[in-house]
């Protein structure tokens, strides 16, 4: 057996370790200890702190400064927190973490790959920890995880998250099925009866759309069209819509099971606008995700197979209309509201969008609603899919203000377009947030094919919803 060499350990002490244990020097052995220098160390600023209160206390008696015995060599390094009783009063509640563990996670737990510099209350009843983090951050989430199962077992959760200052993270260490803010679901069976009303009220809806007059109760086409034979010609667009719908929850449910996700119920938002309806449906997440490389591919997976399917059906249903087989009439101008469908449709029907109304087939409607529904699905702002896209691609901070532009510019769009002004309101009642964090949001997701995915996911609301800047003669193209 070739024996190691040893090297010289790269934090600030610089001793000669064998290579079992090499600097990182918060690398564990056995039992998860910390090594020897980084226990003295601990134990040194543990002491210095208890002195320097003793001194504190002896001024405060004597009126007067006293000497704490330290020299400067021996204080406490700037930034380090003494996390003492008069700091946290709710010590003693079962909830919260006692001092003596917070000092325990500090020294101990967190070692040098996250220097804490402060503790603060989190909540009711967890403890957030400032500080530096050093290394790769995904790395370091892994072994601070494993040091605190180790020493507390599993009755806390590590969070690293996005500090309130930018490039300076923080950890949360919360009670086991505490969640932090934003992470808690709705209960189970709750979810599970208003996700069974919606899907009754989208269907509903997008019969409507599709040409039964389940909704316009005071026209005459109301009493006319009520028939059977009208309930019969919507049932073909209002399949192929929901067979959409369901392969955008597919994507997701397919993800979800690949990365031991749980999904609650989707939730239907049925539209009453035009042929849509739908806008989709809201997925909750049952549990906290562990990074945002497995929120970016759970949330990229639904809008990328929807707009798959739904780009198929359009193909299909273009077909089908140049051959004569459509059934609804349609008025062309309308292929001039979508830089997408407006050039395929100039492609494939050329001068039939030259006449008052064209004759289209259902299955090109249906995947023309489907378009629509995954592009402002992948509209980054808020709980869409597409805000959880780009807080996988960018970060929490990076993805809030994308999302901030994104409704300033759909409340901009909807002085012009209704559609527009639809989903911004329901984007700010909604999809708004707060937006649950992962357990480790700091490192990025290293998968290149993921990351490009998601960036072309947010570009689909670009080709989708955009209009053609200008009308388009068929024989240009």
């Amino acid at each position: 057996m070739a024996r190691s060499t040893g090297s010289r350990c790269s934090c600030a002490f610089g001793s000669k370790r064998p290579s079992a244990q090499l600097c990182p020097a918060w690398a564990f052995q056995g039992r998860h200890r910390l090594p020897e220098h980084s226990r003295l160390q601990s134990r040194h600023w543990a002491d210095s702190s208890r002195r320097i209160q003793r001194a504190q206390s002896q001024s405060n008696e004597e009126g007067g400064p006293a000497d704490s015995g330290l020299s400067s060599s021996e204080a406490v390094p700037d930034g380090v927190s003494v996390y003492d009783s008069t700091e946290f009063d709710a010590g003693n509640i079962t909830e919260r973490l006692p001092r003596e563990v917070v000092r325990q996670m500090r020294d101990t737990v967190f070692g040098f790959e996250f220097f804490v510099t402060g503790v603060e209350d989190y909540q009711a009843n967890g403890v957030l920890f400032k500080g530096n983090l050093r290394g790769d951050p995904a790395r370091a989430y892994r072994h601070i995880s494993e040091r605190l199962q180790a020493e507390l077992g599993g009755a806390w959760v590590l969070y690293l998250l996005d500090g309130p200052e930018e490039g300076r993270p923080v950890a949360v260490v919360l009670p086991a099925g505490a969640g932090v803010e934003g992470s808690q679901p709705l209960p189970t069976l709750q979810e599970a009866y208003l996700a069974a009303v919606f899907c009754l009220a989208t269907l509903i809806t997008t019969l409507n759309a599709n040409g039964l007059p389940l909704l316009e109760f005071d026209s005459e086409r109301y009493r006319a069209n009520l028939t059977a034979a009208a309930a019969l010609a919507a049932l073909p667009g209002t399949a192929i819509f929901f067979t959409l719908l369901l392969a955008h929850e597919a994507g997701h449910r397919w993800a979800a099971l690949r990365r031991d996700v749980q999904l609650g119920p989707p939730i239907f938002v049925p539209a009453w606008l035009g042929f849509l309806g739908s806008f989709g449906a809201i997925t909750t997440f049952r549990r906290v995700l562990p990074d945002r490389e497995t929120l970016l591919e759970v949330a990229a997976a639904g809008p990328a197979a929807g707009a798959a399917a739904s780009l198929v059906a359009v193909a299909v249903g273009l077909a089908l209309s140049a051959n004569g087989s459509g059934g609804i009439q349609f008025e062309p101008g309308a292929f001039d509201d979508s830089l997408l469908i407006g050039v395929l449709g100039r492609l494939v029907l050329g001068d039939r969008l030259l006449a008052e109304s064209v004759n289209l087939s259902p299955v090109l409607i249906a995947g023309w609603a489907g378009l629509i529904v995954n592009a402002l699905n992948c509209l980054p702002t808020g709980v869409l899919d597409g805000g959880r896209i780009a807080h996988g691609l960018w970060g929490r901070r990076a993805a809030g203000r994308v999302g901030v532009v994104t409704l300033l510019l759909l409340g901009l769009g909807g002085l012009v377009n209704t559609l527009a002004l639809f989903w911004a309101l329901l984007v700010v009642t909604l999809q708004r947030g707060p937006v649950p964090p992962v357990a480790q949001e700091i490192a990025a997701p290293p998968s290149k094919a993921a990351r490009r995915l998601g960036v072309a996911l947010l570009v689909l609301p670009l080709l989708v919803l955009l209009p053609l800047p200008l009308p388009v003669a068929p024989d240009v193209l």
